[in-house]
């Protein structure tokens, strides 16, 4: 018996957690200029399950069956329909469920060319970033990859509304 306990509890220790970080994104919002330029808001809520969360392809996200701003569903994968091709023009960060530490965030392209990157975040307050460029915009050729770091335990929440025009 003591020893089936001792198998047990090593078990436990030694398998390690399938809890994973729950990350959900969607377009909300959506603005047309007279010229025709388009700026989309991709919502992105992340909330941690307690670990240091691997670096992430927004397009994955980004899969159907959505609803775009107008209510029509979309088949096609958000991403390459409305986001790929266009520029990405800033980051908005709402703590949501305070994290525990000043957090981290980067932004790259699929290539690792870097596009923003974030430290010392507030806990508390919301905070607007702009692209680390010359116009401000860089190119999203592919795919924007986001990398979010020392959030803090679990359940911390954070959402990011990311503004990209095309």
């Amino acid at each position: 018996m003591k020893k089936l306990f001792l198998v047990i509890l090593i078990l436990l220790f030694a398998v390690p957690s399938w809890a994973a970080w729950t990350i959900r994104a969607e377009i909300d919002d959506r603005i047309e200029w007279s010229d025709g330029t388009i700026m989309y808001r991709v919502k992105v809520q992340m909330v941690s399950d307690g670990t240091d969360l691997a670096e992430f392809n927004l397009s994955t996200y980004l899969s159907p069956p959505q609803l775009d701003t107008q209510g029509k569903v979309h088949r096609d994968n958000l991403w390459t329909e409305y986001l790929q091709g266009g520029y990405f023009y800033m980051v908005e960060t709402d703590p949501g469920t305070e994290p525990d530490a000043t957090y981290t965030l980067a932004f790259d392209s699929d290539k690792n060319a870097n596009i923003l990157d974030l430290s010392g975040l507030s806990t508390t307050a919301t905070e607007i970033n702009a692209a680390a460029t010359d116009l401000d915009l860089f190119p999203i050729v592919w795919d924007l990859q986001i990398d979010i770091g020392d959030i803090g335990s679990n359940l911390d929440a954070v959402d990011l509304y990311i503004y990209i025009i095309r």
